[in-house]
């Protein structure tokens, strides 16, 4: 089903020293709009061969969030780099994916 969300404002920021897309900001009509693309935002993980499989939406954070979740990023690299397998990053931590359907 589709549903119709007015979009403000779009803005692209591209990388200072390249000229791929470094991210995007959306300005959405409503808080109802903007709560449905962060809802439905995890689907596109869903089709691993479109170039949606790597876009990632979230809520802007505070420079304090950002930074804690630079350092949860980095971590979980890690984690992965050293052999772990199903880690995601949830409410501030890093925990297992689950890996079974309701």
């Amino acid at each position: 089903m589709c549903q119709l969300i007015i979009l403000l404002v779009s803005v692209l920021l591209l990388h200072p020293l390249t000229t791929r897309l470094d991210y995007s900001k959306l300005d959405l009509a409503s808080p109802e709009a903007r709560n449905k693309v962060l809802k439905n935002a995890k689907k596109l993980k869903s089709f691993p061969d479109s170039p949606w499989g790597k876009v990632f939406i979230h809520q802007d954070l505070t420079r304090r969030g950002r930074k804690t979740r630079r350092m949860l990023v980095q971590k979980l690299k890690a984690k992965r780099l050293a052999g772990e397998a199903d880690l995601i990053i949830v409410n501030g931590k890093i925990v297992t994916e689950r890996t079974h359907n309701y």
